[in-house]
């Protein structure tokens, strides 16, 4: 079974607070990891997932901490879901 994958971001030595929404949430996911580019990229790849949600920008609403764009990264090549025949 492929797992379901949540992806917070929160301030260095933070906890993700109870309210918090995840900038990636993802089904039937396989191959997530994450890559620091910098202080202010972070890089999601994947091998296969069903993307659930998605945002690009960190924090959403607050201008404290300084915005952190997320970028997803599906495979170079084929699909990441669609050729699986699964809607």
């Amino acid at each position: 079974m492929r797992a379901s994958v949540e992806v917070y971001v929160v301030p260095r030595g933070g906890q993700v607070a109870p309210s918090a929404d995840p900038v990636l949430l993802a089904t039937r996911a396989v191959g997530v990891q994450s890559t620091w580019k910098d202080d202010r990229l972070l890089e999601i790849h994947y091998s296969r997932a069903r993307v659930e949600g998605f945002t690009a920008i960190w924090p959403s609403i607050a201008n404290n901490p300084p915005m952190v764009e997320i970028r997803l990264s599906p495979p170079t090549t084929g699909f990441s879901f669609a050729a699986e025949g699964d809607s």
